[in-house]
């Protein structure tokens, strides 16, 4: 596999009240629009043909789906403004953890699983733990469907850093859109049953980022995928 560039996309820097404007100011319009679509749903119940509803129900889901999307911006700006609290964090231990929680989640499609002894670095763990389950939950969901899942978890240590690596035999992806993976609303595929708003590998790089890290991933089509990021082993 080749080496993707890193990312140059951060959100980061962002005033306070952007974030505030974004998460109420501009979803209130938003609010409205769905009350008044499920209002006039039950005030022409009955009276409507099969365009109409058909019509009504998209208006609804699609300002359900942009609410959605504006409260996920909103946190990621708000994000940018965390004071960490940063202490050592056994990874190892933290990656058996969530990955003992995912078994819950994909107990339909089991994985093998491969997680370095050892591990560790100095992070806030909250945060650490929200972007490590982001990618590890990304790993074995691309993952079923896609022959016998696995997954690995790794790590070298260079210099003052840690270089960590969550690796999948998974869907992959096509390495020219590597860049775009980490910008806010974008999906590494096109398969609706597996997309979200879209903001998950954006967090993940926001919070990477805020530890003074890089994350980059690898990839070819069909054949998984590489995730990598940096951490620093001391405070």
């Amino acid at each position: 596999m080749q080496t993707a560039a890193k990312p140059p996309v951060q959100i980061q820097h962002m005033p306070a009240s952007l974030a505030h404007a974004i998460g109420h100011d501009l979803r209130a319009p938003v609010r409205a629009i769905c009350s008044f679509a499920d209002a006039l749903q039950q005030h022409a119940a009955g009276k409507l043909d099969a365009d109409a509803e058909h019509y009504l129900q998209r208006i609804n889901s699609s300002a359900q789906r942009l609410n959605t999307m504006l409260e996920g911006l909103a946190r990621l700006l708000q994000l940018a403004q965390t004071q960490l609290q940063v202490m050592p964090v056994d990874i190892t231990a933290l990656c058996r953890s969530l990955l003992e929680e995912l078994k819950v989640r994909y107990s339909h499609w089991p994985a093998q699983i491969s997680i370095a002894p050892g591990l560790h670095a100095a992070a806030d763990p909250a945060l650490l733990r929200m972007a490590l389950h982001e990618l590890l939950d990304n790993a074995w969901k691309y993952s079923s469907g896609n022959g016998a899942a696995l997954i690995e978890v790794s790590g070298v240590q260079h210099n003052d850093q840690l270089q960590l690596c969550i690796k999948d035999n998974g869907l992959g992806f096509d390495l020219q859109y590597a860049t775009h993976l980490f910008a806010p609303f974008q999906h590494q595929h096109a398969t609706s049953a597996l997309d979200g708003p879209g903001l998950g590998l954006a967090r993940v790089q926001q919070i990477i980022h805020l530890h003074g890290g890089q994350v980059w991933a690898e990839a070819r089509p069909q054949q998984g995928a590489a995730f990598y990021c940096t951490l620093p082993l001391t405070a």
